[in-house]
């Protein structure tokens, strides 16, 4: 069962000859298991899921182009690379997690110059009962200093009736974290 993806999640740089053609993702609600990309996005495979993703994130998720190049010649990025398998009997549950509980929590570390961005990404090909892996996230920031942040103060302001160690718990019973990377940039070009 596919359904379509309805979030835009990131910027592709595709080869199509000798050019870059670069095309969008969208996710979003799942109800069923698995995933499709919206008609006329791009479809990724799990081998290409790395490069993609981190060529996607890397080229195309910073807002505006102009102001991100003065920044990134003053501070170096840092990408946090989460890599997650959902509990399948709670896999709905961590879908909702992430849209309106830690989506706009995200949001508010963005608007507070704590974080530059976030996303989520889901796998759709290859599919299984055996992957490793369902989703991955890339959170953006500025310096490792700013990905060591301690959120409870945000959380609270953006969810303040919702303890930020129930929906931890909650989190974690929906999801497993198989392993996370940490990348810093090290170069660019425009």
């Amino acid at each position: 069962m596919q359904q379509a993806i309805d979030q835009t999640v990131g910027y592709f740089k595709t080869r199509q000859g000798s050019k870059f053609v670069e095309q969008y993702a969208e996710a979003g609600a799942l109800q069923g298991g698995s995933i499709s990309i919206a008609e006329g996005a791009m479809r990724i495979g799990i081998p290409l899921l790395a490069a993609a993703t981190a060529g996607a994130f890397l080229a195309g998720s910073l807002s505006s182009v102009a102001s991100t190049q003065a920044q990134q010649t003053q501070r170096p990025s840092v990408y946090v690379v989460n890599f997650i398998k959902t509990n399948a009997a709670k896999y709905q549950e961590y879908l909702q997690l992430e849209r309106e509980t830690w989506k706009p929590v995200h949001q508010e570390r963005i608007r507070a110059g704590q974080m530059r961005s976030w996303a989520l990404y889901g796998v759709q090909y290859p599919f299984g009962t055996s992957l490793e892996y369902d989703f991955v996230t890339i959170d953006t920031y500025a310096a490792l200093a700013d990905a060591e942040r301690d959120i409870s103060a945000v959380f609270a302001k953006v969810h303040p009736s919702s303890p930020l160690s129930d929906i931890g718990s909650r989190t974690e019973a929906a999801r497993s974290i198989v392993r996370g990377e940490v990348w810093s940039r090290i170069g660019s070009a425009p």
